[in-house]
């Protein structure tokens, strides 16, 4: 049977970083949880993120290991503090129309699927691939790979990755990705991203150009 015209298109695929790249706070521990409990060492609680972020440690082991009892209600006030970018949800509803979109996310996995359903990503995004799910995170091409493998039809010209840190587009680059840096501190002087953006609502007007090019 011959195939349809619709499974050999090749598509535009669209890759963003959610923590830092759509939400308003680029860093979950230093600007939202340590100011929560500034008692606590900001090195420990790091530390215990990382573990968490991969599935090392289970959710209610972290908060034990960082001095939080009874976390239920405290958790709960810690997410409600993470909020998107005014209007790039709305973008991405755009953005959707002629491109496949992804999230690829260092967040432990009960936290980004609370996201995921307050924020209705799942109507948007068409794969959300969260570190604490695969136990391995970016910049390991591991996370990457698992990525990719869900869009056969991507153009491999036409893949976008947008991320507010220079290492992990490093990776993205590996793969061939069309690189985004949305500006933040962090530079690098041995890699040079395809593109530089101080606005994530800059993104949609350059896929479109970038693909007209």
């Amino acid at each position: 049977m011959e195939e349809s015209n619709k499974d050999n298109e090749k598509e535009r695929l669209v890759i963003f970083d959610m923590i830092g790249t759509l939400t308003s706070n680029p860093h979950l521990i230093s600007q939202i949880l340590h100011l929560m409990i500034p008692n606590k060492s900001i090195n420990l609680i790091r530390r215990e993120y990382w573990n968490y972020q991969v599935s090392r440690i289970s959710k209610s082991t972290f908060w034990n290991n960082i001095g939080v009892a009874n976390y239920e209600d405290f958790e709960e006030r810690f997410l409600s503090k993470i909020l998107f970018k005014m209007g790039v949800l709305e973008m991405a509803t755009r953005m959707k129309k002629d491109s496949r979109l992804a999230i690829l996310s260092n967040i432990p996995s009960e936290w980004g699927y609370y996201l995921v359903q307050k924020f209705n990503l799942r109507d948007i995004f068409d794969e959300i691939i969260f570190s604490g799910d695969y136990k391995i995170k970016k910049p390991k091409p591991g996370l990457y790979d698992i990525l990719i493998k869900k869009f056969p039809n991507a153009d491999p010209k036409q893949i976008f990755f947008v991320d507010d840190d220079i290492e992990d587009l490093i990776t993205g680059a590996r793969f061939n990705m069309k690189t985004i840096w949305l500006k933040s501190g962090r530079t690098s002087d041995s890699f040079t991203p395809d593109y530089i953006i101080e606005d994530i609502l800059e993104i949609e007007e350059l896929i479109r150009t970038s693909s007209n090019t």
